[in-house]
């Protein structure tokens, strides 16, 4: 246990804790333990996993950019040529009222 408090010692913190999962004490007990143990780690153990980011090039981000305007400027017709485009780049737009999101495939 000392090895938790050890800020170098995560090698054996890391052993500790596969000894831990392979442990006849109660998954409950299991569960608790390593929730007391990832707040001093700061592992993220219990932090709900996040999507990866994705990253628009300078030219999809123009595009975006561009549909934006011409949405705003009621320019339907240029807004869904540009959907268009960016669609086949593997970027879905969607419109809400908060304006467009998107998702990169």
């Amino acid at each position: 246990m000392m090895a938790i408090n050890d800020d170098l010692g995560l090698p054996q913190v890391l052993a500790l804790i596969s000894e831990l999962t392979k442990d006849a004490i109660s998954p409950a007990a299991k569960a608790l333990l390593l929730r007391e143990w990832d707040e001093v780690l700061g592992l993220g153990l219990t932090e709900p996993p996040t999507a990866p980011v994705a990253h628009l090039s300078n030219e999809e981000q123009l595009l975006l950019d561009q549909r934006a305007k011409a949405r705003n400027q009621k320019d339907f017709a240029l807004a869904d040529r540009l959907r268009d485009q960016l669609a086949a780049r593997g970027i879905l737009v969607k419109d809400t009222k908060e304006g467009q999101t998107w998702t990169k495939k």
